[in-house]
């Protein structure tokens, strides 16, 4: 069965497949024809090969385990290229919540005060992610186990790491829109130790003060890894190091499971994640607090994937192309005032440059 084996999926709809292998062309050429051709919404002409559910499934499966974004976002199943996403307009909690909703204490017959919550919409639209590789053409005929291995192991994880840096700091015309440019994003103060410096324990306080308090459980750290020689010389102002960094005890092999690897730490008690895709050290955002529960990641759930000799004809190589269409953007789309009036509150909260 060509559905259940990437390499063997890879075989069949290779553009050699029939003419090398006589004695199964009927069986590739039935198969290939029970993969719906799958018509590009935009452009008619463009088509390719619809990876089996199975398949796409594996890819996803091996792929979250390197994301950083996708295990945790809010992902929305996409049935067409747009799909409106309701949302609440939720700014401020100065006299309401949730958009208008008005809570008052009244006297018996006195008169109530009507009010109704603003609600809105995300238009998530599918953007357009192509990954691309070239193949030998003697591994495609003679090595079908080794390639479904290479596949099943590096593709999904170059997948992921495209996937990340469209969520983490796209633009949002042409790609998801990442994070780090959400309109609900609010950048910290300027650094304690002045512009371009190391991250101080103060600018950590200041971030933790910004976050939605419905936060505090569900968001994590995010830092590239030139950030990380400064926070591991945190200090408090009277020169004591915090208990920042204790290793997680799931991951010390103590009570609560893990693999007893070690690497894993918490900051303020959330998780910490070290990235590449992440700003450099002297850049805004080089250090981010983000509920990833607030990121909306609409799927299409469709990959394509297509073949052609014609590119590197004279080495003997195919290249093979995978398709898949994705958006992603922030739910809310501004920060929030409290209801104390205090300091404005969000889900993303970026570490000034």
């Amino acid at each position: 069965d060509y559905s259940k084996s990437m390499g063997g999926f890879l075989q069949a709809i290779w553009h050699r497949a029939e003419g090398d292998y006589p004695e199964r062309a009927d069986t590739v050429r039935a198969f290939k024809r029970s993969l719906q051709n799958a018509l590009a919404e935009r452009v008619p002409s463009q088509g390719g090969f619809l990876v089996p559910e199975i398949l796409r499934s594996q890819i996803l499966m091996v792929a979250l385990e390197q994301a950083v974004v996708r295990p945790r976002a809010r992902v929305i199943p996409m049935d067409s290229l747009r799909v409106p996403y309701p949302t609440i307009d939720d700014t401020t909690h100065t006299s309401t919540v949730y958009g208008g909703v008005f809570g008052s204490w009244t006297e018996e017959s006195a008169t109530i005060p009507v009010s109704q919550p603003a609600f809105g919409r995300i238009v998530l639209e599918a953007k357009k992610l192509t990954a691309s590789t070239t193949i030998p053409n003697e591994l495609l005929h003679d090595a079908v186990a080794a390639l479904d291995q290479w596949f099943n192991e590096m593709f999904p994880i170059a997948i992921a790491w495209f996937e990340d840096v469209a969520f983490i700091a796209g633009s949002g015309s042409g790609q998801p829109q990442g994070f780090l440019n959400s309109p609900c994003a609010i950048t910290g103060p300027a650094r304690a130790g002045g512009a371009g410096t190391n991250i101080q324990y103060a600018d950590l306080t200041s971030m933790y003060a910004r976050l939605l308090p419905n936060s505090l459980n569900s968001a994590v750290w995010l830092c590239s890894p030139d950030v990380l020689p400064g926070l591991l010389q945190l200090v408090t102002a009277s020169g004591i190091a915090p208990p920042l960094w204790l290793p997680d005890h799931s991951a010390m092999g103590y009570p609560g499971g893990g693999d007893g690897s070690g690497y894993r730490y918490n900051l303020l008690g959330r998780p910490l994640i070290v990235s590449e895709k992440m700003p450099a050290l002297n850049a805004a955002g080089c250090l981010a607090l983000v509920d990833l529960g607030y990121y909306l990641l609409g799927d299409r759930q469709a990959m394509t994937i297509s073949s052609s000799e014609h590119y590197l004809f004279a080495n003997d190589l195919t290249i093979f192309r995978i398709v898949e269409r994705l958006d992603g953007r922030t739910w809310i789309q501004s920060a929030i005032t409290p209801e104390n009036g205090g300091n404005t509150l969000s889900p993303v909260v970026l570490v000034h440059a």
